[in-house]
C-alpha cells in the first residue's frame, strides 16, 4: 500500500503532468535543477532521455519511490521498475 512520503517535491516524486503533449501522465521526477524536474514514466519518457519540464506545470503528489531506487539524489530506477511503480501507485489512488 502507498503511504505519503517524507520526501514530498523532491527527486523520486510521483507528479501528474499538467500541460503539454504528456498532460494527464502520471511520472517520476528524475532529477531537480532550478525550476526545472526531470520526468520519467517509463514508456514514452524513457531514464536514459528523461523530459525537462517546469516544476509549474507538474502537480506533485505526496508520494515517492522507495528510498531502495534512490541514489546520490538522484533516482536509480529501471524503465520496467517506473512502469511498474506508477501502474501500482495508479491503482491504489483510483481504489480510494
Amino acid at each position: 500500500m502507498f503511504k505519503p512520503c517524507q520526501r514530498q517535491g523532491t527527486v523520486g516524486a510521483v507528479a501528474l503532468s499538467l500541460l503539454g503533449h504528456d498532460a494527464g501522465i502520471y511520472c517520476i521526477i528524475t532529477e531537480l535543477i532550478g525550476e526545472y524536474a526531470y520526468i520519467a514514466d517509463g514508456r514514452g519518457r524513457r531514464v536514459d532521455r528523461p523530459k525537462k519540464k517546469k516544476l509549474k506545470h507538474l502537480l506533485i503528489t505526496e508520494y515517492a519511490v522507495p528510498d531502495e531506487g534512490m541514489a546520490d539524489g538522484k533516482t536509480n530506477l529501471t524503465n520496467r521498475e517506473i512502469r511498474i511503480f506508477i501502474s501500482e501507485f495508479h491503482k491504489a489512488v483510483s481504489e480510494k
